[in-house]
C-alpha cells in the first residue's frame, strides 16, 4: 500500500442519523490524517441535493451512482470498479449489506474490514455468508465479539474487539442537582419500537406522574413509529411533560446532554450505543435496560447508573425516582459516569486501536496476503421480498418487544 496515506473507505447506502454514522465520523476524527485518508462512500444517493441525506461537510464523501433501481447486480459491479480503481485500500461495509454481496468480487489490494456493530440477527448472518472475505472483523463490545466467534468459528481469529469511543471536552462537569429541581429526562435515539422500545416511554412518563415525581422528558430523534409515540402520549394526557424535536444534529444532541440530567435508553439490544456513551461523556446519568448486548461494559448498576429488568417501565420509573429524591447517589453516579467515559471509552483509545489495525491491513495488502476472493457474489436473503418478511418475522421473535 502507499507509503504516504493509507486510504479508507466507510460505505453506506445513505447518511443517516444513527451510532454508526457517529461512530464513523469520529473515527475519521481520530486518526491522523496525514497517515489515513478516509472518506465516506455513499452507494445509492444520486442527486447532490438530497441534503438531508448526506454527510456534513467537514467529511470528506464520494458518491457513486449506480442504477440500483434497476438492478442490484449494476450496485455490485459500480463498488467493485470504483474500489479497484482506488486499491490498494480497505474497504468497511458498515450498514450497506446490499453492497457488501460483492466483496468477492473484490481484487486482493483492498482489504475488507467488516464489523459488528449490534446484536441484530442480519450482522451475524452478513458474518456467515460473506465472512470468507474478510481480513478483519470488529466488534463494538466484547459480548459481540464473543458472540460471533461463537456463531462463525472460522473467523475467531480474525475478530477484533475495539470499543467505541468518544471526545470528551476538557470543560465537561458532572451534574450536582439541587432540591426540588425538576428531573429532566432526555431520550435521544430512532424513534422505533423494534429494539428501541419507544412505546415504553409514555408507560415509564405515566408511572412518574402516578409517583408524584416532577419531570420534564425530550426527545430528540425521527422514526417510523414518531407519531404513534407522540399519539400515546397525547392518549395517555402527557403532552405537558413531553417536548418533541424531530431529528436534531450530533452537536444539537450534546447540548441537550448537557442540558439534561438523565439520558434514557429503552433497548431490547445494542452493540455499544453512541449515544449513551456521549451523554455519559456529560456527566447525564444513565438508566437503561439490563441487556445482554454489550451495555453491561459500560454502565454497572448503582456504580456509574442504573439498570432495570428488560420491559419493566414501573422499575424504570422507581429507578428515576430514586435519582430525584437520593441527591447524593445522583450526584455520585453523574461523577462515575463521566470518569467511566474518560478511563475507558475516550476517542484516543478507539484511535489507537483502528489505527493499529489498518496498519495490519495496509501490510497484509502490501504482501498481497488478503483473504481469499473467489469472483462470486454472495447474495443477501434479504434482496428477495419473501425472505424480507421472513426475516423481520424471525428478528421480531429473537428480541420480542
Amino acid at each position: 500500500m502507499t507509503p504516504n496515506r493509507i486510504k479508507v473507505f466507510h460505505s453506506y447506502p445513505r447518511w443517516e442519523l444513527s451510532g454508526v454514522a457517529t461512530w464513523s465520523t469520529n473515527l475519521i476524527s481520530a486518526l491522523d490524517k496525514s497517515r489515513f485518508d478516509q472518506r465516506i462512500l455513499l452507494t445509492s444517493v444520486r442527486n447532490l441535493a438530497q441534503k438531508d441525506i448526506l454527510p456534513p461537510r467537514e467529511l470528506p464523501t464520494v458518491l457513486l451512482h449506480p442504477e440500483r433501481e434497476k438492478s442490484y447486480a449494476c450496485g455490485w459491479y459500480t463498488l467493485t470498479a470504483f474500489l479497484t480503481a482506488q486499491a490498494p485500500c480497505i474497504y468497511l461495509p458498515l450498514f450497506d449489506f446490499h453492497s457488501a454481496c460483492a466483496v468477492g468480487l473484490l481484487p486482493s489490494n483492498v482489504a475488507v474490514c467488516a464489523g459488528i456493530r449490534s446484536d441484530e440477527e442480519i450482522y451475524y448472518e452478513n458474518a456467515e455468508r460473506l465472512g470468507i472475505y474478510f481480513d478483519a472483523t470488529v466488534a463494538a463490545s466484547q459480548f459481540l465479539a464473543d458472540e460471533c466467534a461463537r456463531r462463525v468459528p472460522t473467523l475467531a481469529d480474525r475478530i477484533y474487539y475495539i470499543p467505541n469511543g468518544i471526545a470528551v471536552t476538557a470543560d465537561a462537569t458532572p451534574r450536582f442537582r439541587t432540591p426540588n429541581s425538576p428531573l429532566r429526562l432526555l431520550y435521544a435515539n430512532r424513534l422505533v419500537q423494534y429494539q428501541k422500545r419507544v412505546f415504553d416511554l409514555p408507560k415509564i412518563a405515566s408511572a412518574l406522574r402516578a409517583m408524584e415525581v416532577p419531570f420534564h422528558l425530550t426527545i430528540a430523534g425521527e422514526g417510523e413509529d414518531g407519531m404513534q409515540l407522540q399519539e400515546r402520549f397525547a392518549a395517555s394526557d402527557l403532552t405537558e411533560y413531553v417536548t418533541f424535536l424531530g431529528r436534531v444534529s450530533r452537536s444539537e444532541v450534546l447540548k441537550l446532554c448537557r442540558s439534561s440530567d438523565v439520558f434514557l435508553l429503552t433497548s431490547d439490544f445494542e452493540g455499544m450505543p453512541n449515544s449513551l456513551l456521549e451523554a455519559m461523556s456529560t456527566g447525564c446519568v444513565p438508566v437503561a435496560y439490563r441487556i445482554r448486548s454489550g451495555l453491561e461494559e459500560i454502565v454497572t448498576d448503582l456504580e456509574n447508573g442504573l439498570l432495570v429488568s428488560p420491559g419493566d417501565c414501573k422499575a424504570f420509573a422507581e429507578a428515576l425516582r430514586e435519582l430525584y429524591f437520593n441527591l447524593v447517589l445522583f450526584n455520585a453516579l453523574s461523577v462515575a459516569a463521566l470518569n467511566r467515559i474518560r478511563s475507558r471509552f475516550s476517542l484516543r483509545q478507539m484511535g489507537d486501536g483502528y489505527g493499529q489495525l489498518f496498519m495490519q491491513l495496509a501490510e497484509k495488502v502490501g504482501r498481497g496476503d488478503c483473504s481469499k476472493r473467489d469472483g462470486k457474489v454472495r447474495k443477501s436473503p434479504q434482496i428477495r421480498l419473501a425472505n424480507r418478511l421472513i426475516f423481520r418475522v424471525r428478528r421480531m421473535f429473537s428480541h420480542p418487544t
